[in-house]
């Protein structure tokens, strides 16, 4: 073949596949020598063609090179960009000349090198070129292509497409091309193209951005709105580089990273190892707290652990730490996955993988021993910080420190001369941290830092004579060293280093006549240089050493106050805070600050902010305009307390965050957007606080009302497993917030008692009151709290203010406190106190002494009258005389007060004067509720009231809504109020209202109106329209109530009883034994025959009648009999159960029950010839006429001789009182008895012109 033959089967070969190795090394052999016959063109071919089949023959690439370098003049750009694309891929760009040569050649063709759609793909042609490993060696001046490169592309930009900016930037960053010109002329034109790219491109263009360092914020945002949408179409590989850079980026945008967590958290098993890691990292850092998404990463990163390096392991440790996570799971698996790269890792690795296995708590001995063989041999390359962490970690985790420590030391000891002050000073911190009691590295320590104490700071010389003290070392000769070296200098320090002095002195309790003499004479004139923060804390320092205050702070008003204006917005709050910590009321300072900084408030970050507010609360700063000025201000700026980073700089911690809350509850901030916004940037945070935030935040929001559910859970959630950490001041404020808050979690207040019961002695008097009040409102409590309670309150409770003993007797009633040893003690406390006590108190005081059976103590109970009766005329005003009156309502009732002859009446007569005259003022609910109380009050029987009374309610009536006019009707028949005009009134007003009135009060108002006589026929059609439609709501009780009152109404609406029956009947069940009575005995009286009705109640009642009585029983035969009940089951049971008990029924119910037995046809012998002839033999006596001859006439003949014979002797002293009927009855029985006889015709005589004919 000639050289196209050639090059013409190589292309096919290439364009099919054909991978044949016989044929390619034949090939290479005949082609090798025909190369320099080949054009230009037809090197780049075969060079392509030689790189897709993959032939690596060096031979073939060395003569392609010598043949190709002359010829490269004559290739045009793209055959030029191959070239070096294959040349470099299949490395013969080590030949110094071909690339040389190259760039001649390429340079001068630049500015048309490059159409539009070509920059991208021939820049990844050239990517592996320009990285080649000797480019360097090789001297070739690629800075020179690169910079005509740049000029020739920023001119196209606007040419390309959406995706081809994306691929030049990533291209850009592989050649390390840092054109500032670029970057800028890309940003402008790749922002209005992001819509155009799909997922994949956006997230490698983030990426390449942020590489780049694109610190464009339009573009950003832009990128935001564009890729949030379409993060579901990413990979999962694209997924977490997007997170990693979003978050490097500090984009903090809420919706995006929540569609993020949604789009990644199902493609997790998906990831590799260390991507995992650094999702981990990044949701850490970002505060994501998805618990879906959490548990799904670590469940995926658990089984790739052994893959990560070791930065990924402790990154991923650190991460899941910080989430709270406690998979035991993963947390095996890390241990097993580190412990055998704990060798290999450096001392820095060490020192942080122990670090977070003692802040965890993984205890593992394998884990243990070999982090011990590993790092003792690296300690000396341990820093003095890292050292004293990682032996403290070692500590925690029950690793052996003595060998470490040894080691340590020996390490150290040798190297003190070699250190710096500031080294000194560190090694003495760990020293002193580890309890070093080492002669030799004290003594050697003590010698090379004494010399070296004047290159101290006061910051680090304050600190190291604390930790010298710690170790023994002796700190008179430091000090005295110290004080030498300072006292002659104080003249030449500025103000900023007399500050710091100060501050060393304070620390040591320097008391030195001679170093304050000499500081005072210095610094006083000097105080108008010093700025407000440092003259804040010297004034402090100056107080402990015993400096005169009042001057200095007497100078630092009268220079700071005119100045004010002048200030900028930071230094104002730098000043305030000052002036809180000092103490300052001084009211033209406060008035002139607040009127400098509210127009400047805008000018704060949120910082300066907080720390405006927090002076402000501290003095009591109550200017109108600067607190709604801040609330306007602050509000917004509060989400920037929400980002990461922010947070974490650690210029505003959490605390700022709970203690600016609790400063806006104490100068009464409660703006809704304010609290609102507040409670959604604190609910994240919550769970890095500590105890005094958790408190303060609790105890702001139950000041300010902030009680959304889903915070006080999520604060409940926090804030249970660190209880035992708070102390006894954050525990009571708690427990009072929750109270006020109304919590209502059991598993809280009960942790919450088990921690507090133990410390209670440590509260006073007045807390010890405080938290009986909070946990009787929230309902929860236990022996043993109650118990320790009593025992510690009792002998403080004359420590107690009259109000608190009020409210305690209260609470210890709520919470069936009986403890005889402390009322004794409240009643001889309380004594004293009751004429400090308010008027709630003294109601309060008199209520619960009656309650807790403590109102025999004489002494106090007319006490307690002696101080009432003076202040009852103001004791009630017209809104709380209802209150206050049932507070009175058990007091008023004991049962000792009348033996004791003390002034009730008195006091009752009194009262009534107090509330009479006001009745006029009471609104209607409230006259309704006056009622209510009084008929409690049994010993208020008080005609001019009452009269007083319903001359004013009936005017009042049409003000009450419905269940109001139902309450009144049932307290006015209480109380036996018939007044005609009041009655008229009440069922005018309320007959409209009737439809408003719920299912109870309608069954309530027709009983009372029943009994009040109220027979007004509109009312009770009315009622009845209004209640049929309301019948199935009623429960069975009100139901029960509604039949009774209906049947003595006699109420004959059909619609109305049908419509009663069907809602009862299935409520039947839900009977007691003496409603299953009474409902059968309405039925009966009512002649409801309901089959439905009737079955249900005899399918109910009969397997009770055994647990009912007598009297219920001969009630149940009678109505049973009435309304011609047949079920055979029902009438054996009930003879069952009645025989037995007959002996318990009188005469009357005897004669009934016969009466109607043989009615029935009840066949029971031992019924009726044993039980039943024997009970009424005993009863014959207290029969009357009518059922004597009821039972003699029955259908059963009577053979017992004594019932006869008692029979007979009753019945004929009765026969007078018999009339025509009964006589004729009577004769039936065939009686011989001359008396019986004689009696008889003596009676019936006079009777004969009154029979009809039949009965003559």
């Amino acid at each position: 073949m000639d050289v196209w033959g050639l090059l013409d089967v190589l292309c096919i070969a290439s364009t099919h596949g054909f991978e044949d190795e016989v044929f390619l090394e034949k090939w290479v052999a005949v082609a090798i020598p025909k190369l320099p016959d080949m054009d230009v063109e037809g090197l780049v071919d075969v060079l392509q063609c030689a790189a897709e089949l993959e032939i690596m023959d060096k031979a073939f690439f060395a003569k392609w090179v010598a043949v190709a370098v002359p010829k490269l003049p004559g290739m045009d750009n793209q055959g030029l960009l191959y070239t070096l694309w294959f040349a470099a891929e299949y490395g013969i760009v080590d030949q110094e000349t071909f690339i040389t040569q190259w760039l001649d050649v390429a340079i001068p063709m630049l500015p048309g090198m490059y159409d539009a759609m070509s920059i991208r793909d021939d820049l990844a042609h050239l990517n592996m070129a320009m990285n080649i490993d000797d480019a360097d060696v090789v001297d070739i001046e690629f800075d020179a292509f690169l910079s005509k490169w740049v000029a020739t592309v920023v001119p196209k930009l606007q040419e390309l497409s959406a995706d081809a900016l994306s691929g030049l930037l990533s291209v850009s960053y592989s050649l390390r091309i840092d054109a500032a010109e670029i970057n800028i002329k890309w940003v402008a034109v790749a922002t209005p193209r992001l819509p155009d790219l799909d997922a994949q491109d956006l997230s490698t263009t983030l990426r390449i951005a942020h590489q780049l360092g694109v610190g464009n914020d339009a573009f950003f945002a832009k990128w935001v709105a564009v890729a949030t949408p379409k993060l579901t179409d990413m990979d999962a590989q694209s997924l977490s580089d997007t997170l990693q850079h979003a978050s490097d980026l500090e984009i903090m945008d809420e919706a995006f990273y929540a569609k993020w967590v949604a789009a990644a958290t199902p493609k997790m098993p998906d990831m590799d190892a260390q991507s995992l890691s650094d999702i981990l990292q990044h949701a850490a850092k970002l505060g994501i707290e998805d618990e879906a998404f959490i548990t799904k990463c670590v469940a995926a990163a658990t089984p790739k652990l052994p893959d990560m390096d070791d930065q990924a392991l402790l990154d991923t440790l650190q991460s899941a730490g910080q989430m709270d996570v406690e998979d035991q799971v993963f947390l095996t698996k890390w241990v097993a996955a580190v412990t055998p790269k704990l060798p290999d890792m450096n001392a820095y690795h060490l020192s942080t993988c122990l670090q977070l296995s003692g802040e965890l708590g993984i205890q593992n001995a394998a884990f243990n021993t070999k982090w011990v063989d590993a790092a003792v041999p690296k300690l000396h390359e341990f820093g003095a910080h890292s050292l004293s962490s990682t032996l403290s970690a070692a500590a925690k985790l029950g690793i052996s420190i003595g060998d470490i420590q040894m080691d340590w030391l020996a390490h150290t000891t040798a190297k003190l001369l070699d250190l710096d002050a500031d080294d000194l000073a560190i090694t003495l911190g760990v020293a002193a941290a580890l309890g070093v009691d080492d002669e030799a590295f004290i003594t050697k320590w003590e010698d090379v830092a004494v010399p070296k104490l004047h290159e101290f700071d006061a910051h680090s010389l304050s600190n190291t004579l604390g930790n010298a003290a710690k170790l023994g070392i002796s700190i008179g000769d430091i000090q005295m060293d110290w004080l030498a070296y300072t006292t002659p200098k104080l003249p030449d320090l500025d103000a900023g280093d007399l500050a710091n002095t100060l501050g060393v002195a304070a620390a040591l309790g320097v008391d030195d006549e001679a170093f304050i003499t000499k500081w005072e004479d210095v610094a006083v004139p000097k105080l108008h240089e010093f700025d407000a923060r440092i003259l804040s804390y010297t004034l402090g320092d100056a107080a402990k050493l015993g400096i005169s205050i009042g001057n200095i702070q007497m100078d630092w008003l009268a220079y700071t106050t005119p100045k004010l204006p002048d200030l900028n917005a930071d230094d104002l709050a730098t000043t305030l805070r000052a002036a809180a910590e000092l103490g300052v009321e001084d009211e033209a300072f406060i008035t002139k600050w607040a009127a400098a900084i509210t127009p400047k408030l805008s000018k704060l970050d949120v910082w300066g902010l907080a720390d405006s507010l927090l002076a402000a609360a501290k003095l009591g700063i109550q200017d109108e305009a600067f607190l709604t000025k801040w609330v306007e201000v602050a509000t917004p700026q509060l989400q920037n307390m929400h980002s990461w980073h922010v947070w974490k700089s650690g210029r505003y911690s959490d605390r700022a965050l709970s203690s600016t809350v609790r400063a806006a509850a104490k100068l009464g901030i409660s703006k809704e957007a304010f609290t609102t916004t507040w409670m959604e940037v604190a609910k994240p945070m919550l769970k890095h606080f500590d105890t005094k935030e958790l408190t303060d935040t609790l105890w702001a929001a139950a000041k300010l009302g902030i009680s959304e559910k889903a915070f006080t859970t999520k604060w409940m959630e926090v804030a249970k497993p660190k209880l035992k950490h708070f102390r006894a001041k954050e525990l009571s404020d708690t427990l009072w917030a929750a109270a006020k808050l109304g919590i209502d979690s059991a598993d809280f207040t009960k942790k919450w008692l088990e921690v507090a019961t133990p410390v209670l002695h440590e509260f006073g008097a007045q807390v010890l009151a405080n938290i009986l009040c909070a946990v009787a409102k929230l309902g929860v409590s236990n022996k043993a709290f109650t118990t320790k309670w009593v025992a510690v309150a009792t002998p403080k409770l004359p420590d107690m203010d009259a109000k608190s003993l009020s409210d305690t007797l209260q609470h210890a009633a709520e919470l069936g406190i009986m403890d005889e040893a402390f009322f004794a003690k409240w009643v001889a406390v309380a004594m004293s106190k009751l004429p400090g006590m308010d008027n709630r108190g003294l109601l309060y005081a008199l209520w619960f002494a009656a309650e807790l059976g403590i109102e025999d103590n004489e002494s106090f109970i007319a006490q307690w009258v002696d101080v009432a009766i003076p202040k009852l005329p103001g004791m009630d005003d017209v809104m709380s005389i209802l209150d206050d009156l049932s507070h009175l309502n058990m007091a008023m009732k004991t049962e000792f007060t009348d033996d004791m002859g003390i002034e009730f009446e008195a006091f009752q007569s009194k009262w009534v004067d107090a509330v009479v005259p006001k009745l006029q003022e009471l609104s209607a609910d409230a006259l309704s509720g006056l009622l209510s109380i009084a008929d409690y009050l049994s010993f208020i029987d008080d005609g001019e009231m009452n009269m007083k009374w319903v001359a004013v309610a009936t005017a009042r009536l049409p003000d009450l809504d419905a269940q109001d006019l139902s309450t009144t009707l049932r307290i006015a028949a209480g109380l036996g109020i018939e007044d005609e005009v009041f009655l008229a009134k009440w069922v005018a007003v309320a007959t409209p209202k009737l439809t408003d009135m719920d299912a109870q009060s309608f069954s309530d108002t027709l009983q009372y109106a029943t009994e009040l006589g109220i027979m007004d026929e509109a009312f009770n059609t009315k009622w009845v329209d209004v209640a049929t439609p309301k019948l199935p709501d009623m429960d069975a009780q009100a139901l029960l109530d509604t039949l009774f009152t209906a049947a003595g109404m006699d109420v004959e609406d059909g619609a109305f009883i049908t419509k009663c029956v069907a809602a009862v009947t299935p409520k039947l069940p839900d009977m007691g034994l003496q409603d299953l009575s009474f409902i059968l005995q309405y039925a009966a009286k009512m002649g409801i025959t309901d089959e439905a009705f009737i079955t249900q109640w005899v399918a109910v009642a009969t397997p009770k009648l055994a647990y009912m009585d007598a009297h219920a029983l001969s009630d149940i035969l009678h109505a049973a009999a009435k309304l011609g009940i047949s079920d055979k089951a029902f009438y054996t049971k009930w003879v069952a159960v009645a025989t037995p008990k007959l002996s318990d029924m009188r005469a009357q119910k005897l004669s009934n029950i016969l009466h109607v037995a043989t009615e029935l046809c009840i066949q029971d012998e031992s019924f009726y010839t044993q039980q039943w002839m024997a009970a009424a033999t005993l009863e014959l006596h207290a029969m009357d006429t009518q059922a004597l001859p009821d039972w003699v006439a029955a259908k059963y003949s009577i053979d017992n001789e004594a019932c006869i014979t008692k029979c007979v002797n009753v019945a004929t002293h009765k026969l007078p009182g018999m009339n025509a009927r009964d006589l004729f009855d009577a004769v039936h029985l065939g009686i011989a008895d001359d008396a019986f006889l004689a009696n008889w015709l003596a009676a019936a005589t006079p009777k004969l012109s009154n029979m009809d004919a039949h009965t003559l």
